[in-house]
């Protein structure tokens, strides 16, 4: 066997790896009770969402903030970047199978694993936080806990969990996206006129 043909292998076995490891991951995941389900949820969320505060506490706290302060916009920024983020995951499945295609799908999945969960981590913070101000605790810890419970709970539906994730997820993409873009300040004049019913 010559050294191409062993190179070949061995990237196609780490290649795989990762896609074989993500897929036990799943089967463990659904083989669990619905109550294990929930817990298993809860705690990823509450982990998730302290490793993004804690790393980035200066852009959490502004992609939080312009997430509250208008929502329905952020909203709309997140459906397109979600949706990008999605693709890219999508197409580095695709193109893992052989040798080649998992040096092309390493970068997308990076982008794709590294940005999708952060701001869904901000959305879930941000809709725990609105919630949290409604019974007079307002910070990012409380946000962090009332969204994992959200979280958590909506880990006894896969229905649900499946569409609260996707709504964090999109509410925290556009408001990681404005904020990266320089639209998500408190001194920008447009998030200024933002009409008080919009903000949550």
């Amino acid at each position: 066997m010559d050294s191409g043909s062993r190179s070949a292998e061995v990237v196609g076995a780490t290649g795989g790896r990762p896609l074989a490891i993500q897929r036990e991951a799943f089967q463990f995941y659904g083989e669990l009770p619905p109550a294990g389900q929930a817990g298993v949820t809860l705690a990823g969320a509450l982990i998730l969402g302290a490793v993004v505060l804690g790393i980035l506490p200066g852009y959490s706290e502004r992609s939080v903030r312009t997430a509250r302060r208008s929502p329905v916009i952020s909203l709309f920024v997140g459906v397109p970047g979600a949706l990008v983020l999605v693709s890219l995951l999508y197409i580095a499945s695709l193109i893992a199978g052989d040798s080649l295609g998992v040096f092309f799908a390493i970068p997308l999945v990076s982008v794709g694993m590294t940005l999708l969960p952060a701001w869904a981590a901000l959305g879930m913070v941000a809709a725990g936080c609105a919630l949290g101000r409604r019974v007079g605790r307002d910070s990012l810890f409380v946000g962090l806990l009332v969204g994992s419970a959200i979280v958590g709970l909506s880990g006894f539906a896969p229905e649900a969990l499946v569409a609260i994730t996707a709504l964090f997820a999109t509410l925290g993409s556009g408001a990681g996206i404005r904020v990266l873009i320089g639209s998500g300040t408190t001194t920008n004049p447009n998030e200024r006129s933002v009409p008080p019913a919009n903000k949550i």
